[in-house]
């Protein structure tokens, strides 16, 4: 009993010390501690001041905002219940088309007047939007122009109660940028 209390606490003080890490050599030296985590850090706050200078620089110098402030021009294209192809009207074809035609950017936002979605309002929704975007491409307008959204069940332009307000939730909102003007 003797020599197995020895054994167990000798093999234990083993154990112990084969799991230790050696510690460093004391040579004078700075030595840094989780080399890879410091080098990210310093690399990341020298972009960081880079970045702050150049910022720094462009705004002594006054130079103009990258930022595009045009307005859009917004239209609304209704349409009957559960229909999504459209008679063409003299405002679609005379004013939004050609507005369009000078556009830099056209957003198509398909809407449906349903009480909470569906697959098929959304399959309305879009093909509505879809629509109007084949007829624009149709009439020359560049496809990568024309951003399409579609929502079913939501967006409301007007309450959804009455039947007026369903029939104006029935349509795709256009949004046409136009070039801004030097």
């Amino acid at each position: 009993m003797k020599y197995s209390k020895f054994l167990f606490v000798g093999t234990l003080a083993v154990l112990v010390s084969a799991c230790s890490n050696t510690p460093p050599d004391i040579n004078g030296r700075e030595a840094q501690i989780n080399d890879i985590q410091q080098e990210t850090i310093n690399a990341q706050s020298k972009q960081i001041a880079a970045l702050n200078y150049k910022v720094q620089q462009l705004v002594e110098n006054n130079f103009p905002s990258p930022m595009i402030s045009v307005t859009p021009r917004l239209y609304q294209v209704y349409y009957p219940y559960n229909v999504s192809k459209l008679t063409v009207t003299p405002e679609l074809r005379y004013s939004i088309l050609k507005d369009a035609k000078q556009a830099t950017r056209i957003n198509l936002l398909g809407r449906t007047d349903g009480v909470r979605p569906t697959d098929s309002d959304k399959k309305v929704a879009m093909a509505r939007a879809m629509f109007l975007r084949d007829y624009f491409v149709h009439n020359g307008i560049d496809p990568t122009l024309i951003y399409v959204n579609y929502a079913s069940a939501t967006d409301y332009a007007d309450n959804n109660w009455s039947r007026i307000g369903r029939k104006n939730n029935r349509r795709v909102e256009i949004e046409i940028y136009p070039r801004e003007e030097d």
